[in-house]
C-alpha cells in the first residue's frame, strides 16, 4: 500500500501489551517465545553503510554567478552549473538558486 505509513510500531504496541498481560497470568513461556520469536523480528535493521556526502557546498560566489547568468543569458540550467563549476546533474541545484531556496 503506497502512501500509508507503516503499522508495525503500533503492532509492536499491541504485542507488548499482550506480552505484559500474559506475563501477569504466568504464561512465562509463551510470553519469552512471543518477545523472543516475533517482537524481535519488529524492529527495523540500522543501516551500517551509508554513501558519503559527495556535493560541495555551492558558494556564494556561485550564487551570484548563477542568478548573473541566468538573468544574462539563454543558457539551460545544466549549462549554466557547468559555467560556474558545478556538475550538469546539480541543474536542481541551479533551479534551487534562481527561486531562493539555497
Amino acid at each position: 500500500m503506497r502512501g500509508v505509513g507503516s503499522n508495525i510500531p503500533a503492532a509492536r504496541e499491541n504485542l507488548e501489551k499482550i506480552i505484559a498481560e500474559l506475563t501477569a497470568e504466568q504464561h512465562n513461556d509463551v510470553a519469552n517465545r512471543l518477545r523472543e520469536g516475533v517482537l524481535a523480528l519488529m524492529k527495523r535493521k540500522v543501516a551500517l553503510r551509508r554513501a558519503p556526502h559527495r556535493r560541495v557546498a555551492i558558494t556564494y560566489i556561485q550564487k551570484r554567478q548563477i542568478k548573473e547568468l541566468a538573468a544574462t543569458t539563454d543558457m539551460a540550467l545544466a549549462e549554466i552549473a557547468v559555467a560556474v563549476g558545478l556538475e550538469a546533474k546539480d541543474l536542481g541545484r541551479v533551479s534551487e538558486v534562481l527561486d531562493g531556496l539555497r
